[in-house]
């Protein structure tokens, strides 16, 4: 009896501790076999501790894009996670690929949770596309990047992009009563890119890099979540260096399914007359 109780009681400790909040500012992963979608995409716990994602719309532009997540620390207090994410494309004459990863830590004490992380993503793009991506409006004039890809002065020549951004996280979140909670973010983003051409280009104009130097973009935002059961909707406002650029962090909707729940509570528990037969 005293066996199997401790073997139940070992079992209940390594299941990961049930989050209601798992989105991208926090350390928390998806339960093994829960699915979440929403505005941030499509996200499933394929292991315990591990969880990818899949953002649909990015790849309906042409942007396949997908995300991983593994927590590294899993208590009551504390989680850490560290991230990984990638975008790769091959369009009309050009490549890209933008990959990065991270570490992010959610601290929880009673109502309030706090939240940081730090990132990472290199870039790299090379190319003239020989059309516009068919989301881009070209305009009553003819595709500009059709015509520029067909001009005689620009055959072999290869315009190459690379570079990294630094993304600083941090957030804060309390509950407030009931289904209601809080939550403040703020995001600050250093990002460099330099820029060179292949090809048969004058000397003067052969090397352009570096090239840009993004070092003040920033974004704030206060919202209001409300967690209904598996459903999560958070609605707020904010202010970025990028007009808009803070609609999707103060605004998002997510439902959870599958997984979770039912069968936890019961490896947990299995139920009370059930650990007083053992």
């Amino acid at each position: 009896m005293m066996l199997t109780t401790l073997l139940l009681s070992t079992a209940a400790h390594a299941t990961p501790v049930d989050r209601e909040d798992v989105s991208v500012h926090t350390a928390h992963v998806l339960p093994w076999g829960e699915v979440m979608f929403g505005t941030s995409g499509l996200h499933a716990g394929i292991l315990p501790h591990v969880q990818i994602g899949v953002r649909p719309w990015l790849t309906a532009l042409g942007l396949p894009s997908g995300t991983v997540r593994v927590g590294v620390v899993d208590t009551r207090w504390l989680d850490v996670a560290v991230n990984g994410h990638g975008t790769f494309d091959t369009f009309a004459g050009t490549r890209l690929s933008a990959v990065g990863g991270g570490a992010t830590a959610s601290v929880e004490a009673g109502r309030f949770g706090l939240h940081t992380g730090l990132s990472h993503t290199w870039v790299h793009a090379e190319g003239i596309p020989t059309r516009s991506p068919w989301w881009l409006p070209t305009g009553g004039g003819g595709d500009p990047l059709a015509t520029a890809s067909t001009d005689p002065g620009m055959s072999g020549v290869v315009p190459v992009l690379h570079g990294g951004t630094t993304s600083l996280r941090g957030a804060g979140d309390v509950h407030v009563a009931g289904p209601l909670s809080l939550l403040v973010q703020g995001v600050r983003t250093w990002s460099t890119l330099g820029a060179s051409v292949e090809g048969q280009l004058p000397a003067e104009v052969a090397s352009l890099a570096p090239a840009v130097d993004l070092h003040g973009l920033w974004t704030v935002s206060g919202s209001m979540v409300l967690s209904l059961g598996r459903l999560q909707l958070r609605g707020g406002a904010g202010a970025s260096s990028v007009p808009y650029a803070w609609i999707p962090q103060a605004n998002a909707a997510h439902l959870r399914l599958g997984g979770k729940s039912a069968k936890r509570m019961e490896l947990q528990g299995i139920d009370s007359d059930g650990i007083a037969d053992l």
